[in-house]
């Protein structure tokens, strides 16, 4: 098939931007949430947020009695978003020691397996390494460039904005 996994263990993470809740309950918070990223985030056909995280989200403001303001973006925006100030909160990302620097993380929600697709017309890959071999489509600044690069520093990554793009590369 043209899917195959990578097995990657990785942790997908709730994010608060810096600020207690604790001690002042706010009456909202808004979320950036990427618009494309399927299943965790998304904007669904009618514009409208959806996604595990986003259902997760809305339990969790049913629950707390805090209402969420979902604001999707392209993914590098929502990080821009939440570094800001402008969000809140992210709705789920993978951590890594550069987004440390900015974001204060809660507890994983979820572990998950990452994968990559690949042209049926290609052999099957079974190891990172034959990755080299290809151009390979990343999310501009997203954790998955900063991992193949480091890895296959003789490969050639290919950025683009949006999920959306690359599946059309």
């Amino acid at each position: 098939g043209s899917k195959r996994i990578l097995t990657i263990s990785v942790f997908i993470i709730m994010v608060f931007a810096p600020c207690s809740f604790a001690s002042d309950m706010p009456e909202r918070i808004s979320v950036a949430f990427s618009k494309d990223l399927v299943p965790f985030h998304f904007s669904d056909e009618k514009g409208q947020p959806a996604g595990i995280a986003v259902d997760l989200l809305r339990l969790w403001s049913k629950k707390a009695g805090i209402a969420v303001e979902l604001k999707g973006a392209d993914w590098n925006k929502t990080l821009t978003m939440v570094g800001s100030g402008a969000a809140d909160m992210h709705a789920g990302l993978f951590f890594n020691e550069e987004r440390d620097k900015f974001l204060d993380y809660g507890s994983a929600f979820s572990k998950m397996d990452t994968h990559y697709f690949q042209h049926v017309s290609l052999p099957e890959i079974k190891d990172i390494n034959a990755l080299a071999a290809y151009r390979v489509g990343v999310i501009d600044d997203d954790y998955a460039e900063k991992f193949l690069a480091e890895r296959l520093p003789q490969g050639t990554l290919v950025p683009v904005a949006n999920f959306e793009a690359m599946m059309k590369a």
